[in-house]
């Protein structure tokens, strides 16, 4: 297994982004990871499975570090304070700027509505044709097919189906609110901002003198704020 490109893989950096909630693709590189580890003969098969376990079962990308703490380098949480200012750069790349215009904000928060609406309906689909398989296998294999009882699963994801759908409207608008904020927030950091003077004239003034500090602290701010009780957040 490569050592150094592992961290690059990730969406963040897993070491400087430790509070932040991990996504699929986030376990999917550990848990790939670990098969190379496995398949090297570097884990059996007991710690193999524990470590799978306690990847499908995190939250935050600071999670995700431990299942891999004497299989790669540097993984643990890194402090900034013991690092110089270019490492630190290189570690925490920016973001890519949010949508800033009105057509932007108002095609990113359809896209969010229409992934919401494939998600559920992935749910149900996938669902729906497991429980399916098991009713018929269960009815072949002891002679007799009893009642449907798939038909309890379906109706309850089908159920996020039509919610998804019905609240289009209302889930579009909550996502078009909070790109606008995000835009705003990002051009209040990024953008040089204008003054006018009593003559009518705009100056330019200067960026912000410590603007990484800035992007961190509305990065902090943004975290807390999804881990409040109703955010708006995308599926996994």
């Amino acid at each position: 297994m490569t050592q150094g490109p592992i961290w690059s893989r990730f969406r963040l950096d897993p070491r400087r982004h430790t509070s932040l909630r991990a996504s699929d693709e986030d376990r999917d590189v550990v848990r790939e990871c670990l098969g190379e580890a496995y398949a090297d003969g570097r884990l059996d098969r007991s710690e193999f499975d524990d470590r799978l376990t306690a990847v499908d079962g995190s939250r935050f990308l600071g999670d995700l570090l431990e299942p891999l703490s004497d299989l790669v380098l540097d993984a643990h949480p890194a402090d900034p304070a013991s690092e110089p200012e270019a490492a630190r750069t290189a570690l925490e790349p920016l973001e890519p700027p949010p949508p800033s215009t009105p057509s932007e904000i108002e095609a990113a928060a359809r896209a969010h509505h229409a992934k919401v609406f494939r998600a559920s309906l992935s749910s149900f689909v996938g669902a729906s044709a497991i429980t399916t398989l098991i009713w018929l296998a269960t009815g072949l294999f002891s002679g007799g097919f009893a009642g449907f009882w798939p038909i309890f699963v379906m109706l309850g994801t089908g159920i996020g189906v039509i919610s998804t759908a019905s609240r289009r409207s209302q889930i579009i608008e909550e996502r078009r609110r909070a790109l606008t904020r995000q835009a705003r927030e990002y051009k209040e950091l990024e953008g040089p901002q204008q003054t006018q003077h009593d003559t009518g004239s705009f100056r330019t003034q200067p960026p912000p003198a410590s603007r990484d500090e800035d992007r961190r602290d509305l990065r902090r701010r943004r975290s807390r704020r999804d881990d409040e009780p109703g955010a708006d957040h995308e599926p996994p």
